[in-house]
């Protein structure tokens, strides 16, 4: 059994907080020297209650560590703890951080520049429009796009980046075989092949809202700089914003109209003194971080395309659905498809990065040669 697996077994105890963690491996040494501990041992640990005692000798078994296992194989993830080289160095030095987490997909490179882009589930057209730019052009710029996978502002970022053939990571409130919100499901199977999602929480554990506070100190936690995109004042956005503060990181806000109850959280941290950010650059500049394209002295644009991926029934319905209409507006897609307005938005950023489809001014598309 490898140390890993240990690893993950520790993780797993119910009722064992990072502080005490901590102090198991300052005394015990090893999880593996944890696993195989005495009750005369784990007494010699400083703030263990008897009942994390009886957690630990209880989970002591070949069972325990063949259902870890059983994780990783069922969910095709991997565990990677803080003693891995893979863990990112910016998510080490937070305060609390996980002792490990979960991994579908590949995580990028620790040398690039991460950028988390949060904002509304409720967003505007606006709202989406700037978040997705903003992830373009910043992945296109070289950096890494980290968000939650939620509704909304979260899920355009994302998809964003995955249009500009960037890296990008999720990072989810609940198992890294749930899918939430279900509407992501497609998504969410795209970024694990192409891109990265990441849970520090078991496999089967739900989403529920005490989760996604402890989620979002590891969306800032991985980053350099935040970019709140659209926020009410009463946004769980803004519960992100402080933890990024805390960590040091940069906070930038996209300003709005003042007449949107959207854009209220985002003004307001532009008067207390968060960045402007308008366009990547704002961002780049600020974290002196030279884009790809000067970095490499080539344009990405210039670079050879992929090989073109076959169409499923609902991208190729959407496809049918435009070059009928030729521009086709986003409601006639939807109301002749039957799609939602989730799947609808995720097929059209999907087709626009296949290049068979364009975006029009006034939420129209039409087909590419």
């Amino acid at each position: 059994m490898d140390d890993n697996n240990y690893n993950l077994w520790l993780h797993s105890l119910s009722g064992i907080g990072g502080g005490k963690v901590e102090r198991l491996l300052g005394v015990m040494g090893s999880a593996q020297n944890i696993f195989n501990a005495t009750s005369q041992d784990l007494a010699l640990v400083e703030g263990l209650t008897n009942e994390n005692i009886r957690n630990i000798l209880d989970k002591q078994s070949k069972d325990a560590l063949a259902v870890c296992s059983a994780w990783l194989e069922n969910t095709g993830a991997r565990f990677v703890s803080r003693y891995d080289e893979g863990y990112p160095e910016l998510l080490r030095k937070i305060d609390s951080p996980p002792f490990g987490f979960f991994v579908r997909g590949t995580l990028p490179d620790d040398s690039l520049t991460k950028v988390a882009i949060i904002g509304s589930r409720r967003c505007t057209e606006y709202g989406r429009s700037v978040a997705h730019m903003l992830a373009r052009e910043l992945s296109v710029a070289g950096a890494v796009v980290v968000s939650g996978l939620a509704r909304g502002i979260d899920s355009v970022a994302h998809q964003g980046a995955l249009q500009a053939r960037g890296e990008t990571i999720g990072v989810l409130g609940c198992g890294i075989d749930i899918c939430y919100p279900a509407e992501n499901k497609q998504l969410m199977d795209d970024m694990a092949v192409n891109a990265c999602i990441i849970s520090e929480y078991l496999p089967g554990t739900k989403p529920l809202p005490a989760y996604f506070p402890m989620r979002n100190r590891i969306i800032s936690g991985l980053c350099r700089a935040v970019i709140v995109v659209e926020a009410g004042l009463k946004s769980g956005t803004l519960i992100t914003v402080g933890q990024a503060l805390d960590q040091g990181r940069e906070v930038f806000a996209v300003p709005g109209s003042a007449l949107s109850k959207l854009s209220e959280g985002t003004n307001l941290l532009i008067k207390e003194g968060a960045a402007v950010a308008t366009c990547a650059d704002d961002i780049l500049s600020t974290l002196r971080v030279l884009p790809r394209i000067t970095r490499e002295g080539k344009h990405p644009a210039k670079q050879a395309k992929p090989e073109r991926q076959p169409l499923d029934d609902n991208e190729q319905a959407v496809l049918s659905c435009i070059a009928d209409a030729q521009p086709a507006a986003f409601d006639h897609i939807i109301n002749t498809t039957g799609l939602t307005t989730q799947q609808a938005n995720y097929i059209l950023v999907m087709l626009e990065m296949k290049g068979l489809v364009e975006k029009l001014p006034g939420l129209r598309y039409t087909t590419k040669n």
